[in-house]
């Protein structure tokens, strides 16, 4: 499967990773937001969220990037920039997760 589209505040449920792989998420952030919020919640396994802006995140590049064992991870920008916000899950280990993005406007 291809990457996914987010709608801000719609989790999307039964998304998983395998140990290794990446797997890709975007949301349009317009003008003047207040803030953006990237959470996997109900992990299973070791998954990581990195984020980045108008670019897939990378380990080597990332805005945020939580290392939290769990894989119940969030990352928030106050007063994000406007344009497309990439969310990349890693899968340190395989795990399934639930993932919600969540834009806050002004």
């Amino acid at each position: 499967r291809g990457d996914t589209g987010l709608t801000s505040g719609a989790p999307l449920t039964g998304e998983g990773v395998l140990a290794g792989g990446w797997k890709y998420y975007s949301i349009a952030v317009p003008p003047n937001a207040a803030s953006l919020t990237f959470a996997t919640t109900n992990a299973i396994g070791d998954v990581d969220i990195y984020t980045q802006l108008n670019a897939k995140p990378a380990s080597g590049s990332w805005i945020c990037r939580p290392y939290i064992a769990s894989g119940n991870e969030t990352c928030t920008a106050v007063n994000p920039a406007a344009g497309t916000w990439w969310l990349g899950v890693y899968g340190y280990t395989s795990g399934g997760y639930t993932r919600t993005a969540t834009v806050v406007p002004q």
